[in-house]
């Protein structure tokens, strides 16, 4: 049953359901617009796109709906201090990310963890002990599931950088990671109900939550009558 409520009405949606922004490539025009025309709200994450890549990515998505669809940016923090990452873990990285292919390649770690291609099986295995806040990937906090990089870098938090320095300065390390399947240095996100996650089309989902909600709803009142 479509949502009539002043938040449906103000932004045109038939569920009061957003879709979380993902920036750096984790959303494309096709999943915002199935989103939308799902009867929720997709939106662009566009805190690493420039300003031309915003409005075609934008003219991409309302190519394929008609709907409403928003537009995320990340706001910079201000960096108060100079930091000398001379001697510091970063300076370490800094230098690691500059070849980061032979790096890798050159480590003794087991090839077996999943691509980047496969990074969503990885959570749909994952259990929510198993995800935590962290900024060590960006600069800014967000919840992954729990690997080898997020647990080195927040043994020391306060050579952690603030956005977008931190993540200008980890980019390296993770595009190297992604080309060779390397999951333990990519940023998994995942919320603690990462459990939940099913593998389905996103107008699928909107469906889905839309049903269960409208259920639990029912329940509730007949409970309490």
């Amino acid at each position: 049953m479509p949502a009539n409520n002043r938040l449906t009405r103000r932004l045109g949606l038939t569920h009061p359901i957003i879709q979380a922004p993902l920036a750096g490539g984790g959303d494309t025009p096709d999943l915002v617009a199935a989103v939308c025309n799902a009867g929720a709200l997709g939106f662009i994450g566009a805190a690493y796109l420039t300003p031309p890549q915003i409005i075609d990515t934008s003219r991409a998505v309302r190519e394929r709906t008609g709907r409403p669809f928003g537009i995320n940016l990340f706001v910079p923090l201000p960096c108060l201090m100079r930091r000398r990452i001379r001697g510091s873990p970063w300076n370490m990285l800094r230098r690691s990310t500059q070849n980061s292919d032979c790096q890798l390649r050159s480590s003794r770690l087991r090839r077996d963890i999943p691509s980047a291609n496969n990074s969503r099986p990885r959570s749909l295995m994952a259990h929510e002990d198993e995800t935590r806040l962290t900024r060590a990937f960006s600069g800014r906090p967000a919840r992954g599931i729990v690997n080898r990089f997020m647990s080195e870098i927040d043994r020391a938090p306060e050579h952690i950088l603030p956005f977008p320095l931190q993540n200008t300065l980890t980019r390296p390390l993770r595009t190297a990671a992604a080309k060779l399947g390397r999951a333990e240095f990519l940023s998994l996100w995942a919320g603690q109900g990462v459990r939940l996650a099913r593998r389905q089309s996103a107008g699928s989902l909107v469906a889905r939550l839309a049903n269960e909600t409208e259920e639990a709803v029912v329940r509730l009142c007949d409970a309490a009558r």
